[in-house]
């Protein structure tokens, strides 16, 4: 039995919904049937919550990443330079995360907002000049790279279950041809000119049923049933390169379209196979819009293997299988 200490209440996380930390909560039982005993008293390893930040121990640690993408700095610490410094510890075994760059590279190579996707929407926006190259980053080596795993990401959260449950309608009843909801007002401004731009060019389209959404402006039920009546689901970059919209998307029988996001890792993956790919700035979304309705029904058996494939991660048996094994791999160096 592998056992982790941790201060994390996840009778409080279950009582006050606590999206994050929810699907660990809900299989923490089924772990002990996988050799993993998760307990708040004693253990050989220690489970944290990214949260706290860096904290003091004698023993492995394993931290459980609350940001939204591949990136290091927001959720994990506030500052990029105390987080690099932070996976260089030695104690540190691992950090969970809903999504991780594909090599040790991409971390190496980050411009100063420290963010890949934000760094490809840069190259696209016009005049944006306030991105420069850092000088004095830690590079991470390959070791470090591999402290990054990949857990469950935004398909497990609840938000995604009433469409898991009653997701999609025939082709028939989808009377919207195109969706696109988005909040658009971020601190960071590439985020926030990327998520306009989608709207203003899926504005300029004419001759289809177009619903937008400028912020948080319709109900969360609203917002599915809207999903369950669209053909087509656009989906931009937020903080992180996934969203729950991706996945709700899919649950929804919809057909995904969302900038080329071939940069990450994430479980389950998701790359150009489930959706189909446009580019940063949105200059060919129009035509990859017309060339998913011009062949509409060649995507109907597709959009149902879609919706089984997040369908089946959902099972409570598949993530406890997933956090098992991604705990096992964390803490293996130390095993040996």
């Amino acid at each position: 039995m592998i056992r982790f200490q941790t201060d994390i209440d996840f009778s409080r996380v279950l009582d006050q919904h606590d999206e994050y930390m929810v699907p660990l909560a809900r299989v923490r039982e089924m772990l002990l049937d996988r050799q993993i005993d998760i307990d708040a008293r004693e253990g050989d390893f220690i489970l944290a919550d990214s949260d706290r930040g860096p904290i003091a121990t004698d023993r492995p640690i394993v931290m459980v990443d609350r940001s939204d993408g591949g990136f290091l700095y927001w959720r994990f610490l506030q500052d990029a330079h105390d987080a690099d410094q932070w996976m260089k510890k030695a104690l540190l075994a691992g950090v969970i995360k809903i999504s991780r760059y594909t090599s040790v590279e991409t971390y190496n190579a980050l411009i100063a907002d420290q963010s890949e996707h934000s760094s490809r929407i840069a190259q696209r926006e016009p005049g944006h000049s306030t991105v420069q190259p850092m000088s004095d980053r830690n590079r991470f080596t390959s070791d470090e790279f591999d402290k990054l795993l990949t857990g469950p990401g935004y398909w497990a959260f609840d938000q995604c279950g009433p469409l898991a449950m009653n997701g999609g309608r025939e082709s028939k009843q989808r009377t919207i041809d195109v969706f696109c909801a988005v909040t658009v007002d971020y601190t960071c401004p590439i985020i926030s000119w990327h998520r306009r731009e989608a709207l203003n060019r899926l504005e300029q389209i004419s001759g289809l049923q177009i619903v937008l959404g400028r912020g948080r402006i319709y109900s969360v039920d609203t917002f599915q049933d809207l999903m369950r009546r669209c053909r087509i689901c656009v989906s931009p970059w937020g903080w992180g390169e996934t969203c729950h919209r991706d996945y709700e998307a899919l649950l929804a029988g919809c057909v995904l379209i969302k900038p080329r996001t071939d940069f990450i890792d994430s479980w389950l993956p998701l790359d150009d196979r489930h959706y189909v790919a446009c580019e940063p700035d949105f200059s060919d979304l129009e035509q990859r819009i017309r060339d998913v309705l011009d062949d509409w029904p060649r995507f109907a058996a597709h959009r149902e293997e879609l919706r089984s494939y997040v369908q089946q991660a959902r099972s409570l048996d598949a993530q406890a299988d997933l956090w098992a094994s991604t705990l096992r791999s964390a803490i293996s160096p130390y095993l040996a």
